[in-house]
């Protein structure tokens, strides 16, 4: 019993103690920044947010010559019309790629739509572009 009273006067201690307890005034910080390091900054925001590209995904399908690139290119329209694609000059090579592919699954599912139409077909990172944003109505 003795120790039942004595447990019970440390828990209403404990209670009459948590509530007195006060918050610590606020503090204030001051930022000493150099001029230069805010105008590299600023400098940084406006070329990301004038960049049109960002690191994805396209499919390679052809690796060679210009004319090729183009045989490649009439070859694509006729089997898979629906496929934005792209020649690019990688000196001295021309390269057919397809797509703007955010993540390598997206970039997969073309994949294996195109593997059986051409020779060698790989997924490769590139810079895309920006996808269309889309009207919260759908329009």
């Amino acid at each position: 019993m003795k120790s039942f009273r004595y447990f019970s006067f440390v828990i209403i201690v404990f209670m009459l103690g948590s509530f007195s307890a006060r918050a610590q005034a606020p503090l204030s910080v001051q930022v000493f920044e150099d001029p230069a390091i805010t105008k590299l900054m600023n400098d940084r925001h406006d070329y990301l947010k004038s960049k049109k590209t960002i690191e994805g995904y396209r499919v390679q399908l052809f690796f060679g010559s210009r004319e090729g690139a183009i045989k490649e290119r009439e070859k694509l329209t006729r089997f898979h019309p629906e496929l934005s694609d792209y020649i690019i000059f990688d000196s001295p090579y021309f390269k057919l790629r397809v797509g703007d592919y955010r993540t390598r699954l997206e970039a997969y599912k073309v994949y294996k739509q195109v593997v059986r139409d051409f020779e060698s077909v790989f997924i490769v990172p590139d810079q895309i572009n920006l996808p269309s944003l889309k009207s919260p109505s759908g329009r």
